[in-house]
């Protein structure tokens, strides 16, 4: 009960920030936004993982990795169904989701990678396609080394 309490009030606090955030297609501002998500991301993190442990007893990395999913999916729900500008931010957010994790939550980048792939090509919602650039291209660059087949589609998606 606490953990979704908990989580519940990390998503609103999404909810809430993302719609206050104005951008205006900004490159720098959209940088800075970037950077202003990632405390905010890792408190939820370490909230999530601290709850996970108190729950059960399993290992750092799997705790993170939980957590880490639980927060990505969490976010990709919110932005799937926000207004065109909530979403530019929880797109950016993903990203800084990204550069936050450590470097054994390579799946949870390469899901977040896939999704905002999803909404580089969606052309319909163009509002989607920007936010999804940049966050690729942060998400690229902390990729696990051994992942080059994740960093070339997203290589080869930001080319086209």
């Amino acid at each position: 009960m606490k953990k979704l309490k908990e989580g519940q009030r990390y998503e609103n606090a999404l909810v809430e920030v993302a719609a206050s955030l104005q951008l205006s297609r900004n490159t720098i501002v959209a940088l800075l936004s970037v950077q202003s998500w990632k405390p905010f991301l890792q408190r939820w993190l370490r909230g999530c993982i601290t709850l996970m442990d108190i729950k059960a007893s399993s290992s750092v990395l799997d705790t993170t990795s939980k957590a880490a999913d639980d927060i990505l999916k969490r976010m990709t729900q919110t932005a799937e169904k926000s207004i065109p500008r909530s979403a530019e931010n929880i797109g950016l957010a993903v990203g800084a989701l990204c550069l936050v994790l450590p470097p054994s939550a390579h799946a949870t980048k390469a899901s977040a990678s896939k999704f905002l792939l999803s909404w580089l090509f969606q052309h319909e919602h163009e509002y989607r396609q920007w936010p999804a650039a940049i966050s690729l291209g942060i998400i690229s660059s902390c990729l696990h080394v051994t992942d080059h087949k994740q960093k070339f589609q997203n290589i080869n998606a930001l080319l086209e």
